[in-house]
């Protein structure tokens, strides 16, 4: 054990406080650098920082192994014992730094990216060797909304998860909503109304969501629905009618669009009925 100390506060200790002070300071000046390029976006920085982090982070740990390899070397074999037993206890571990592996190799996920894993939902806006952080995103009318929660995700669930990028939504998106009507109410003239108010409010989106839509697929190499406006019609185990609409519309403004069609088609719905009883 004391040549086991004499060896450790040789050369080693120094070599390692040196080249981790170089590294800290490689990052302060960056990190200062990047916070100075006002003209940069917000999500770029955020990424490049967690570039930056991450690859010195292994840089420091490749430097650690050589710089502490001949002091390791002559307790290899006396660790062959506690193999199993470290592989055991670091089970997690392993997994956080293989689910890691698999993000940067496969590019599955980068910051600034929307993504569904398992239950949780949000925008990723760190990830290091051992989590992912995200900024949830809530669901059903409340995709595009942020829940104020930031969670922690360890590495390892992407080993084990179905993971969903919603990386071509978070600017554009098919966004869609349901009416229910009575089945007495006539289909037609309600739906061809709510379809030309829908029209009208997207038109002023037209041209970029075309050159958007371009872009998806020419990024992702998969073919879109040529028309930016639909409608569905289905019918529910009570017979009621169910009016789906579907829409290519900013996410900033998809919330907004579908209530001023949601107030119409309850107006229209009123009347109908206002009518019907008089």
């Amino acid at each position: 054990m004391s040549e086991l100390i004499q060896q450790l506060s040789g050369n080693q200790i120094i070599a390692s406080l040196v080249f981790m002070a170089a590294m800290l300071a490689v990052r302060f000046v960056s990190n200062s650098w990047l916070n100075s390029r006002s003209k940069m976006e917000i999500e770029d920085r955020r990424r490049i920082k967690s570039n930056i982090k991450n690859g010195l982070f292994l840089v420091v740990l490749i430097a650690l192994i050589f710089i502490w390899a001949p002091a390791l070397r002559t307790f290899a074999l006396s660790l062959t014992a506690f193999a199993v037993a470290i592989i055991l206890a670091t089970k997690e571990l392993i997994l956080c730094i293989s689910g890691y592996i698999l993000k940067s190799t496969s590019g599955l996920i980068r910051v600034g990216d929307w993504i569904e894993i398992g239950d949780l939902r949000g925008e990723v806006v760190d990830q290091n060797i051992m989590t992912t952080s995200l900024e949830e995103l809530g669901h059903g009318h409340k995709k595009y909304e942020y829940s104020g929660r930031t969670v922690l995700v360890p590495n390892s669930l992407f080993l084990s998860t179905t993971v969903k990028n919603e990386r071509f939504n978070k600017r554009y998106t098919y966004h869609n909503f349901n009416i229910v009507l009575h089945p007495e109410i006539p289909l037609g003239p309600i739906r061809d109304k709510l379809l030309n108010v829908l029209t009208e409010e997207t038109e002023q989106y037209a041209e970029v969501a075309k050159r958007y839509k371009a872009l998806i697929e020419k990024r992702a190499d998969i073919p879109l629905p040529d028309a930016f406006i639909d409608s569905r019609i289905s019918f529910l185990d009570d017979t009621h009618v169910r009016l789906t609409f579907i829409c290519f519309v900013p996410v900033a403004e998809a919330s907004q669009i579908e209530n001023k069609i949601k107030t119409i088609a309850s107006a229209e719905i009123a009347d109908w009925y206002a009518r019907k009883a008089g």
